[in-house]
C-alpha cells in the first residue's frame, strides 16, 4: 500500500521543490534563441547502426549545426569500433565522447554546457533520417511556445510500442519560409502525439532542458527520457507541437541494448552479429530507407549491407 501512495503522489504531482523551480526559471526564460541547432546522439554497443545514422544525416540533412555523440560499450572489441566510427565519419563531431569514466549524466551535462546552438534535439543510434530536411527552415519558429518534432507527421497514425492505432490529432497548418507546418495540442493527445518530451528527435530550447537536466537522477538514455516526463505536464501546459507535413526521421528498433526499461519493444537482431558485419567492413546500406513512409515512429525494417570503403 505504501508504495501503490508513493506512485500515486509521484503521478499527481511529479515536480519536487527543485523542479518547480526550474519550471518557473523556464517560464521566465524571455530571449528569442537564435535558430541554430545541434544534436547529441546516444549510442550503445550498436556502432554500425550509429554510422548508418551519421550517413543519412549527411546525406540528408542541410544546415545542422554540431553533432556530439556520447557512447558506452560493453567490451573492447565494441570499444574499438566505436574508434573506427569517429575515424570514418562521414560528419565532423564535436564531441565523441565515451560514458564509461564519468558516467551518462555528468557527461550529457558536459556536452549540454560546452554546447553553443540555442536549439537542439537528441538521437539513437537505431534512427535514421529518411527525407531530405534544411534546418535554415527552422529560422523564425516561436520555439519559446512549442517544441518541434522531427518524427512526426500526418502519416503517423499507429504506435509500434503500444501496438494500437491512434489518431491524427486536429491539426493545424501554418507556413514558414515558403514550408507547410502543422500544429496541435500535445495536452489534448495522447501516445506519440501527447509525447513532447522524447529523445528522438524533438527539438528544445537548451537553456530550457539544461535547467530540467540538472534537476533529474537519471543513469542513461532511457532512465534519463523517463525521468524528463516529470516535467510532461507543465511543458505540454505551455508549449504546442509542431512538424512538417511528413516525419524525417524514424527508429528502426531492431535490437536492445539498453536494460533499464525491458518492457520496451524492440527486434532481436544480436549486436555481436552487427559488430561482425562491421569488422568485414560492411556498412547498413541506408539508401534503401530513402523517402520511406513510415506510419509509426517506430517501425522494424530489414537491414541490408554493403561494403564500406577503406
Amino acid at each position: 500500500m505504501k508504495m501503490y501512495v508513493q506512485k500515486l503522489i509521484r503521478r499527481l504531482f511529479p515536480l519536487n521543490s527543485r523542479q518547480k523551480k526550474a519550471f518557473q526559471e523556464i517560464r521566465s526564460f524571455k530571449s528569442t534563441p537564435n535558430c541554430e541547432v545541434a544534436c547529441v546522439i546516444f549510442s550503445k554497443d550498436r556502432p554500425i547502426q550509429l554510422f548508418a545514422l551519421l550517413e543519412s544525416i549527411s546525406e540528408l540533412s542541410q544546415n545542422l549545426g554540431s553533432i556530439s555523440i556520447i557512447y558506452n560499450y560493453e567490451s573492447e572489441e565494441f570499444q574499438k569500433a566505436y574508434e573506427q566510427v569517429q575515424k570514418e565519419s562521414p560528419l565532423n563531431i564535436k564531441h565523441f565522447l565515451s560514458d564509461n569514466k564519468d558516467g551518462f549524466k555528468s557527461t550529457l551535462m558536459n556536452v549540454l554546457k560546452n554546447t553553443s546552438e540555442d536549439i537542439l534535439f537528441f538521437l539513437v543510434d537505431d534512427i535514421v533520417f529518411t527525407h531530405k530536411f534544411d534546418f535554415n527552415l527552422l529560422k523564425g519558429l516561436p520555439f519559446r511556445e512549442g517544441i518541434f518534432s522531427l518524427r512526426l507527421g500526418e502519416t503517423i497514425r499507429y504506435s509500434y510500442m503500444a501496438r494500437s492505432a491512434q489518431k491524427i490529432p486536429k491539426l493545424k497548418t501554418l507556413t514558414l519560409n515558403n514550408q507547410k507546418l502543422i500544429c496541435w495540442n500535445w495536452n489534448e493527445e495522447k501516445l506519440d502525439w501527447g509525447y513532447p518530451l522524447s529523445v528522438d528527435g524533438h527539438l528544445f530550447c537548451k537553456d530550457e532542458i539544461f535547467v530540467m537536466t540538472q534537476t533529474l537522477d537519471f543513469f542513461a538514455p532511457n532512465s534519463y527520457e523517463k525521468e524528463l516526463q516529470r516535467f510532461s505536464r507543465a511543458m505540454k501546459s505551455i508549449k504546442k507541437g509542431f512538424a512538417l507535413k511528413k516525419p524525417v526521421l524514424f527508429n528502426n528498433p531492431c535490437n536492445m541494448v539498453q536494460k533499464e526499461i525491458i518492457s520496451n519493444r524492440s527486434g532481436n537482431l544480436s549486436t555481436v552479429e552487427l559488430l561482425n558485419k562491421w569488422n568485414e567492413r560492411k556498412s547498413i546500406d541506408v539508401s534503401k530507407f530513402k523517402n520511406h513512409e513510415n506510419t509509426s515512429v517506430h517501425e522494424e525494417l530489414k537491414l541490408t549491407f554493403k561494403a564500406r570503403l577503406p
